[in-house]
């Protein structure tokens, strides 16, 4: 698997697919020379198997390609897929991941820039794409795709066809959607428990501290001076009650007009 230099630390893993001259060689039956075809865009399984397709979708980069990816197993019973994802989602995710980070890279989207992250900062989720027409209205959302029990109920699927070998047989393959998305740090699962570990440690040491004297503060009351013994107390002079207040007549600028009849 690729590792992205700058952000990015994982563990590497390999592909288990022989050389492309080893390809070429095996595949007579379709008329692909691996050497040509095999990129960055297409992997080797592709044209060496003839199993089900897993296609690696995401949805960071706004505004960007958003199937990203596609690896090809050996696998052909759709029935047998539900225990094979659950069995090898690890593997399954490592592979999305490569194609995710390289993917972020080309389209210059800021997910996971300046972070070190781990397999366990990504989520992975599973739909079928190859659908019949009964599967597809049992979807509520509309969307084109049906989960992955539907792989046991083969009258909800249908294959795609996806091209002729050599001889004229029909190479058809059913198509697994793998969701592979890196959520924003503070939104991340991984980085809630981590704080909140993190919360828990800080409280169980602060509980270990030598607890401090609380600071009284002090009310004004308290700040008030005391009288000296045999000290006169400031005395004011009662003010006379004087008489009915003076009534002064109104003067012409203090009348309001008088509104006119109607």
């Amino acid at each position: 698997m690729s590792r992205h230099k700058a952000d990015v630390v994982m563990q590497e893993t390999t592909k288990n697919v022989p050389k492309l001259a080893e390809v070429n060689d095996g595949i007579k039956s379709m008329s692909i020379v691996a050497t040509d075809a095999v990129c960055q865009y297409v992997d080797v399984s592709s044209i060496l198997y003839s199993g089900i397709y897993l296609q690696f979708v995401n949805l960071n980069a706004t505004g960007s390609a958003t199937m990203i990816g596609g690896v090809r197993i050996q696998l052909k019973d759709i029935t047998k897929m539900p225990k094979y994802l659950s069995t090898n989602k690890s593997t399954i995710l490592q592979w999305g991941a490569s194609y995710l980070m390289q993917h972020l890279l080309d389209t210059q989207c800021p997910a996971a820039a300046n972070e070190v992250i781990t397999y366990e900062d990504f989520s992975i989720s599973f739909s079928i794409a190859t659908l019949s027409d009964e599967g597809r209205r049992l979807n509520p959302m509309g969307r084109n795709e049906g989960p992955v029990h539907f792989c046991v109920h083969p009258g909800l699927l249908k294959p795609a066809v996806l091209g002729t070998f050599v001889d004229g047989s029909i190479d058809e393959a059913h198509v697994i959607n793998v969701y592979i998305h890196l959520l924003d740090a503070p939104k991340r699962r991984t980085s809630i428990m981590k704080k909140l570990k993190a919360d828990e440690r800080a409280k169980q040491e602060a509980a270990l501290q030598p607890k401090k004297p609380k600071y009284i503060r002090e009310t004004y009351a308290s700040r008030r001076p005391v009288p000296l013994p045999g000290a006169v107390e400031d005395e004011y002079p009662v003010l006379p009650q004087g008489e009915a207040p003076i009534q002064w007549p109104p003067s012409p600028s203090s009348r309001l007009p008088q509104l006119p009849p109607y």
